[in-house]
């Protein structure tokens, strides 16, 4: 098993493992399992991957990202 399947089962992609890192997400990647469950809107790109949006508040809102294709988690963007 992956050490980088999130504690619900989804599987990020090569490029994930590397991209979600780098954009602030950590290993247990539980934030992924998060934003795709707790999503304030969720929409579909051309290519058919699904990108889910969760509305965050502090002093401005902000959102943080995942988007999700056929192969599993792709990327993801902590604001």
């Amino acid at each position: 098993m992956s050490e980088y399947i999130t504690p619900n089962g989804r599987i990020p992609t090569r490029h994930a493992k590397e991209s979600l890192l780098r954009h602030g997400f950590q290993e247990l990647f539980d934030l992924v399992d998060d934003i795709i469950e707790n999503y304030s809107r969720r929409t579909t790109q051309s290519d058919g991957a699904t990108v889910y949006i969760q509305r965050t508040r502090g002093k401005t809102t902000e959102h943080n990202i995942v988007i999700e294709g056929e192969e599993g988690i792709v990327t993801g963007l902590l604001k």
